[in-house]
């Protein structure tokens, strides 16, 4: 793994755990003042990171395969993101 790669998965990572923590305390915290205080509470915010995590790099590899450098990286953060989100809704209220 190059070091470019490495910087990208990382800046992937943060960024799913970071929209991962305001989706779980817009969707916990503002009823409850203790919402990451169950084991639950902490699978969930795993789950929504692993969920945003996959549609950014989906949409690095698939849809941004010909841009390159950090456009590509923070277009892939904020579709990616967007993907995420989505999927996760979709998952939520079916």
């Amino acid at each position: 793994m190059s070091i470019k790669s490495k910087v990208k998965f990382s800046f992937f990572v943060f960024t799913s755990i970071v929209i991962a923590l305001i989706l779980g305390y817009i969707h916990e915290g503002y009823h409850v003042s203790d919402w990451m205080s169950h084991f639950n509470d902490w699978l969930q915010l795993i789950f929504y990171s692993i969920i945003i995590f996959i549609g950014q790099v989906i949409f690095a590899k698939i849809l941004l395969k010909n841009y390159h450098g950090i456009l590509k990286v923070l277009l892939s953060a904020i579709g990616g993101a967007a993907i995420g989100i989505f999927i996760l809704v979709t998952l939520i209220f079916t």
